[in-house]
């Protein structure tokens, strides 16, 4: 059993979708003086009722200039095994605004996972669907905004 939340989170999928369902909705954030990292989870309570189950996003501001490539390079090499079985590749970036932007592929398969690298901020999108590219700018609005 899942516990609910209704936690604020700066992207929902009611921005994107007409979801018409119940959700629990929670917000974990971390603070230091070089980062702060917030982990959004928003899942549907009646999967009946939405086209959707939900979406995890983590936001991961760098305060310090010297840490970006770090983390960018530390979540891209999270994803490498020695089979290479699930790793994250390059995709158009145009598409987020962003400075670079990645979507993670089990073997050949692409998943609906990507890293958004913008100045300064890190984001990485899991969704339970594939975005179009209205959501996508909705999502690019709502969270490029350090």
């Amino acid at each position: 059993v899942r516990n609910i939340y209704d936690d604020p989170m700066p992207l929902v999928v009611e921005d994107m979708i007409e979801a018409g369902s119940k959700w629990s909705k929670e917000a974990t954030c971390t603070e230091t003086i070089l980062l702060s990292c917030s982990e959004y989870q928003q899942y549907t309570l009646s999967p009946e009722e939405s086209p959707v189950n939900g979406m995890d996003y983590t936001i991961i501001d760098i305060k310090w200039e010297g840490l970006y490539d770090l983390c960018k390079n530390s979540i891209l090499n999270n994803h490498i095994s020695h089979e290479l079985k699930d790793v994250y590749t390059p995709i158009d970036a145009t598409y987020w605004n962003a400075n670079e932007a990645y979507r993670l592929y089990w073997e050949d398969s692409p998943l609906n996972t990507y890293l958004i690298c913008w100045d300064g901020r890190i984001i990485e999108f899991e969704f339970s669907w594939e975005p179009t590219p209205e959501q996508i700018a909705i999502a690019t609005t709502k969270l490029n905004t350090k």
